[in-house]
């Protein structure tokens, strides 16, 4: 009997497929929009690089930690919150939570907005950025805040091509209006600030319309109790996040406030470059997890389940390893044939970047372990560890060797993570019973 007609007489087997068709799909849009978004940054540079020189670069490293930081003080955990009731709340309910984490995003703006202006003098010369333009640019977060919330909720509510569509848009936005500046005025890199606002100008408009459209803004109900409860559960999560972005931004603001603009933008392009590489990690973590957490929860024979874990795990890593000298090459030659005159510098830095990115993503191998077993609070002590190396040790070196400290630094504190994870992940592949429950919550696998 032919399949097609196997599956005719088989109506189990016919919801099989669709389901599996379904997931398939639901991995293209996923997988589509995280590499869109994503990789705005990337798909940029060797535009950017073309148009403006270093000292102008280093204004828009300024102009991404000001978004990823206002982004994160503006939100404050809103969208996890909301998440987590998404699926469960009742739809009068769920407007109440949505119409209440927009209002705070409004007022954590405001808030944020008159911080910023006062303390405009510190911020210019920490990040040497503009102080007149640095309410505008907290405006564009909020909008873009606004975006990625309406694209977040409607991920989890199921609708998954309104998701990327939503999101794609945004990034397609933001890439081709920045292009479109950067090449019909004068090139300087107001242009790509142009580009993100007037991207993020849109997607806010675009997603507050959805969102009345479906019926989830509207005057809450119970505001008081519903805020709080929200609060206490978002408000929590910023330490962890405040130190990631500390420790993985730290470089490129100590460059600017000691070495000036010109060293910090030659840096953070190759930085920026090499961020395919950890990008490239995330994805292979995406496809490794959900197969090693079925392993690690299956009711195998110890050693059996032990080997194949451990030979997959040492497999991807080399894998990792050896993709990520291939596209320092890739990068190295760019710079090297192709790169303006004025980014030459980028190449003796390029070495320790890709160590350091790459072993930033072998990290996300051993890290799966230990989120399953419910060590999350060994990697914070790591993390902090890796933060106060890393301060210590830009401040230190800095000063003498400009952007080859931060360089060696960045290679060292990633060696020095991943060291550590995959040690304690050794040690609990040597100690743990995999038939027995974790002792934490398996985390998402996003």
């Amino acid at each position: 009997m032919s399949r097609l007609a196997m599956l005719a007489t088989n109506p189990k087997a016919i919801w099989q497929k669709a389901k599996a068709a379904l997931f398939a799909s639901n991995i293209f849009w996923y997988g589509l929009t995280a590499s869109l978004v994503s990789g705005v940054p990337i798909l940029l540079l060797p535009f950017l690089i073309t148009r403006l020189p270093a000292v102008q670069y280093a204004n828009i490293v300024s102009l991404q930690i000001i978004a990823m930081f206002g982004g994160l003080l503006i939100n404050l955990g809103m969208d996890s919150s909301v998440a987590r009731d998404a699926l469960r709340a009742r739809p009068r309910h769920l407007a109440t939570h949505v119409t209440l984490a927009l209002g705070t995003q409004l007022i954590s703006f405001m808030a944020l907005v008159g911080v910023s202006l006062m303390a405009a003098g510190a911020l210019e010369r920490w990040i040497n950025y503009p102080r007149n333009l640095i309410g505008l640019t907290l405006l564009g977060c909020l909008l873009q805040q606004q975006t990625l919330f309406t694209a977040n909720l409607l991920r989890l509510l199921g609708r998954i091509k309104s998701y990327a569509l939503l999101s794609i848009s945004l990034a397609s936005l933001e890439i081709g209006l920045s292009l479109v500046f950067i090449y019909t005025f004068p090139p300087t890199w107001e242009a790509r600030l142009w580009g993100f606002l007037a991207a993020s100008a849109f997607g806010g408009v675009a997603s507050i319309m959805l969102l009345w459209h479906m019926g989830l803004i509207r005057r809450p109900r119970h505001s008081g109790p519903v805020l709080k409860r929200m609060l206490r559960f978002g408000l929590p999560t910023l330490p962890h996040t405040v130190f990631s972005l500390v420790s993985t931004w730290a470089d490129r603001i100590i460059l600017i406030r000691l070495c000036g603009a010109a060293t910090a933008g030659v840096y953070a392009v190759g930085a920026q470059s090499v961020m395919i590489i950890s990008f490239l990690g995330t994805v292979t973590n995406l496809a490794w997890t959900p197969w090693l957490y079925g392993q690690l929860s299956s009711r195998a024979t110890l050693n059996e389940t032990r080997n194949r874990i451990v030979a997959r795990a040492y497999t991807i890593a080399k894998v990792l390893a050896l993709i990520s000298v291939l596209i320092l090459g890739i990068i190295a030659g760019y710079f090297f044939w192709f790169a303006p005159p004025a980014y030459t510098g980028v190449l003796p830095l390029l070495p320790w970047l890709a160590m350091g990115a790459a072993a930033n993503a072998i990290y996300k191998v051993p890290s799966n372990f230990l989120f399953f077993y419910g060590r999350t609070g060994y990697l914070a002590q790591v993390a902090l560890l890796i933060l106060v190396i890393s301060l210590c040790a830009q401040m230190v070196f800095v000063p003498r060797y400009q952007a080859a400290a931060s360089a060696v630094v960045f290679a060292a504190i990633n060696l020095i993570q991943l060291a550590f994870t995959w040690g304690m992940a050794s040690r609990l592949m040597r100690d743990r019973q995999f038939n027995k429950t974790p002792s934490g919550p398996v985390p998402s696998l996003e």
